[in-house]
């Protein structure tokens, strides 16, 4: 018999984490996206997130060190999310420039995704 190793333990897998002090900042334009991710992130042991569909909240929460964790639509309305990153990664805002920050989009292009990487998300 082949077992392919499903009864071993899951070492390394999000399973073996606690995400209960964690916070995450989830930047999504679009409701039920948004919905979906957040109740993602719920499922897997986060307790502490701001779920919103504008800019400057993220901002304000990066701003307070009240984020852990950075998951943004890159198209955020009200702000320019590269700006932001780059901002974080250099010091001018924030708590922590090595903040884990992830961006996402419906819309890729190679300028969107150079723009991305150079501002240095995750």
């Amino acid at each position: 018999m082949v077992s392919f190793g499903l009864n071993r333990p899951r070492i390394g897998c999000v399973e073996n984490y606690n995400f209960e002090s964690s916070y995450v900042v989830l930047g999504e334009p679009k409701d039920p996206v948004r919905g979906i991710h957040k109740g993602i992130l719920a499922r897997h042991g986060f307790k502490h997130i701001l779920s919103t569909g504008e800019y400057q909240p993220i901002e304000d929460a990066v701003i307070k060190g009240e984020a852990d964790l950075l998951i943004c639509d890159v198209d955020m309305p009200g702000g320019d999310f590269c700006d932001l990153v780059y901002r974080i990664r250099h010091g001018e805002i924030g708590k922590n420039p090595f903040l884990m920050i992830f961006a996402t989009t419906a819309r890729p292009s190679q300028e969107m995704v150079a723009r991305v990487v150079d501002s240095g998300v995750d």
